[in-house]
């Protein structure tokens, strides 16, 4: 497993398993981050650990609890969605408020590194809502390029909101990433 030292502690990226279901669905139904997801869910703890139980079945979707000393502080997923053109998406959030800052761009450099190297996508295309700027910037900074926006294009709670579309690919990621001079992925496993 990846385990990366930072100011704050030491990230790794645990497997997720039924027995974080309660904490997961926790989570994705707090108010502070479902806004800016794009799907919501129901609050049943059943319904979660049956997603979780058959998460492990897909070849499409690879998700990972974000972790600092051994703690669940968020959450990561890259959904292949496009198998035969090796195009993905990314979803990421982070549910302890202390831990965003010192973790935001390393979370994203062992989950590019992943989706590209270890599972062989091209492209990565991500949809971002409007009122989300944190992760916008964050988009750029960690070399996306900015598609264009789609105008009043999600519904959320019978409001109408713009999404941002960006996009990378492999070749663009493997120049960018030389900044951050870290290659591994989040298994802990260097790619270069």
């Amino acid at each position: 497993m990846n385990n990366v030292n930072l100011r704050s502690g030491i990230l790794s990226y645990p497997l997720p398993s039924e027995e974080h279901a309660a904490l997961l669905l926790g989570w994705r139904t707090r108010p502070d981050i479902t806004k800016y997801l794009l799907t919501d869910i129901e609050p049943d703890l059943e319904a979660q650990r049956r997603w979780l139980l058959a998460c492990a079945d897909r070849s499409d979707f690879h998700h990972r609890l974000i972790a600092v000393d051994g703690i669940p502080v968020g959450y990561a997923s890259i959904t292949t969605t496009d198998s035969r053109a090796g195009i993905g998406a990314i979803g990421v959030y982070l549910a302890d408020k202390t831990s965003r800052s010192g973790i935001a761009s390393f979370n994203f450099i062992h989950i590019l590194n992943h989706a590209f190297l270890s599972l062989g996508l091209f492209k990565i295309v991500n949809h971002i809502m409007s009122a989300n700027d944190r992760v916008i910037r964050s988009q750029v900074m960690n070399g996306y390029r900015l598609v264009g926006v789609l105008r009043q294009h999600a519904v959320k709670h019978g409001e109408r909101h713009d999404l941002h579309v960006f996009e990378q690919l492999r070749e663009d990621w493997l120049q960018h990433r030389e900044k951050f001079r870290d290659f591994r992925d989040l298994d802990g496993t260097e790619r270069r």
